[in-house]
């Protein structure tokens, strides 16, 4: 069933977000798996291209935390998204807020911001643990956007 969220959420953003630029679709390409990119985007104005990795939460709407995943037992060395990802930027989609706004922020602006201080933990099923990281902390970041309908 995840993987299904987790689908259903890249295609939210590829859709949104090819309103506006190039997407290219790396979801089904093996080279992309072990970077944990799902999209290549072009600002077609600027040429600038960036990475993107598609996260989906059903919870965030309701308890107002990302959870950024720092294990994970099928992944190699159990380490989690946050410590194995490429992408240059985290598309973190709001699956149950109503028009399921994508949050988009840089990975270097999520690492400054849980260096700065320890989350709560959690875990999400038996195979993944990580923390939880109020969005609130998140819009303050300087590259902080939100991709509407």
């Amino acid at each position: 069933m995840a993987t299904n969220i987790g689908n259903t959420g890249e295609q939210i953003f590829y859709h949104r977000a090819r309103r506006f630029h190039k997407v290219d679709d790396k979801t089904n390409d093996k080279d992309y798996w072990g970077k944990d990119i799902d999209f290549i985007v072009t600002n077609p104005r600027t040429g600038e291209t960036r990475t993107i990795e598609v996260k989906t939460d059903t919870r965030l709407y309701e308890t107002g935390n990302l959870y950024i995943e720092l294990e994970n037992v099928h992944s190699k060395g159990g380490k989690g998204w946050y410590y194995f990802s490429e992408a240059d930027i985290i598309a973190y989609c709001d699956y149950s807020a109503p028009d399921r706004e994508i949050y988009l922020f840089s990975f270097e602006d999520l690492r400054i911001t849980i260096n700065k201080r320890e989350y709560a933990t959690a875990k999400c099923g038996a195979d993944s643990k990580g923390i939880l990281v109020p969005l609130r902390e998140l819009k303050e970041v300087p590259s902080f956007r939100v991709l509407r309908k």
